[in-house]
């Protein structure tokens, strides 16, 4: 199932939550996201989100459509799946085909995050478009790795965004 609501997190922090070893895709604070969604305001500190199945993120697994803005992610995010494995700081994978361009905006990790594809922002992002985000956090990549994303495909943009994490 997914989330495709209005989540207004009014600045307000979720401290110590964890995942531990998800034998499930799609692990994160929100595991699905998808439709009109909007999660926005949401701190997410001290968390452990961690799992060997696809798309591990800090504060969704998976982002189809909507927009995620103003929100963060401190912890580590890691993804043990040893090929295709998608983690990011804020979503492990967004976005998937043309029509539903999801946006994430105003977003920052400072968590670890460590996998396949590993992100500051998302581990692998196509039609979508992460706007004014930053990554401070380190990023563990064996395949692709990136501060921002560790990929980015097929009309994917970042912009005014940055990134001062170590990346290895």
């Amino acid at each position: 199932s997914f989330y495709g609501g209005i989540f207004d997190g009014g600045g307000h922090t979720v401290s110590n939550f964890k995942i531990t070893n998800a034998g499930y895709n799609n692990a994160g604070f929100f595991s699905y996201l998808k439709d009109d969604v909007r999660v926005s305001g949401l701190k997410i500190a001290d968390a452990q989100i961690s799992s060997g199945k696809n798309n591990v993120g800090g504060i969704a697994g998976t982002m189809i459509s909507g927009t995620i803005e103003n929100c963060s992610f401190s912890g580590s995010v890691t993804n043990t799946k040893t090929s295709s494995g998608y983690a990011g700081g804020i979503a492990g994978y967004i976005g998937n085909t043309n029509q539903t361009q999801p946006v994430v905006k105003n977003c920052v990790n400072t968590g670890a995050v460590s996998a396949p594809y590993a992100g500051g922002v998302s581990g692998y992002a196509k039609y979508a478009a992460m706007i004014s985000c930053y990554n401070t956090g380190a990023i563990t990549g064996t395949t692709r790795s990136g501060g921002i994303a560790g990929q980015l495909q097929n009309n994917c943009t970042a912009s005014n965004c940055y990134n001062l994490g170590k990346i290895s």
